[in-house]
């Protein structure tokens, strides 16, 4: 059997109980807040997106780096040092020479590639059409490196852009597709 409590004892045991619990969620909270103050102080990646922000005059919105060339906007997934890190060498091309070209790609089925580089590119070309290099069996147009044309290279596991003739030649995956991107508008060196 339990004791017989007067009300007094049980008002005194739940106003007891409801200061214990009031103090832990306090200090719970001022805790956390501390805490993630102290993270933020640490981690440093808003200063660092800010000064790429200000080295390339691109915005990075949480997906994409965007920013203007010559007047027309321009978007990249690809962190801008990261394709500065990739091997491209084009001997001096620039979006100037592409200027009211027809440029054609041969993707090897990279469809995003294609899409960045028409989505960046159109803007400075006549156009950018899909294209075969040499024969095939699809419906697309069949060219060389005698035309204006961008192959890309999906099997190759290195990332790397060289010139050959006319062309553009992409090895490896999208970032190496991006990282000629930028070099051709400018935006890296």
């Amino acid at each position: 059997m339990r004791p017989i409590e007067t009300q007094e004892t049980r008002d005194k045991r739940k106003k007891r109980n409801q200061l214990a619990i009031g103090i832990v969620l306090i200090g719970l909270m001022v805790l956390s807040s501390a805490g993630y103050a102290l993270i933020n102080s640490f981690s440093g990646s808003d200063n660092q997106i800010t000064n790429l922000e200000e080295k390339y005059g691109l915005v990075y919105d949480g997906s994409f780096w965007t920013g203007n060339v010559q007047g027309n906007q321009v978007s990249f997934t690809l962190d801008p040092d990261v394709a500065k890190n990739i091997s491209v060498n084009l001997e001096g091309l620039a979006i100037a020479r592409y200027s009211g070209q027809t440029v054609y790609v041969a993707t090897n089925g990279d469809a995003f590639s294609f899409s960045q580089i028409a989505t960046n590119l159109g803007y400075f070309t006549s156009g950018v059409r899909e294209a075969c290099f040499g024969e095939c069996g699809l419906n697309l147009p069949e060219k060389t490196c005698n035309d204006t044309m961008i192959l890309i290279n999906t099997t190759y596991l290195e990332n790397k852009v060289y010139k050959r003739d006319n062309c553009i030649v992409v090895d490896g995956n999208s970032d190496a597709t991006e990282a000629m991107l930028y070099l051709l508008l400018g935006i890296i060196p």
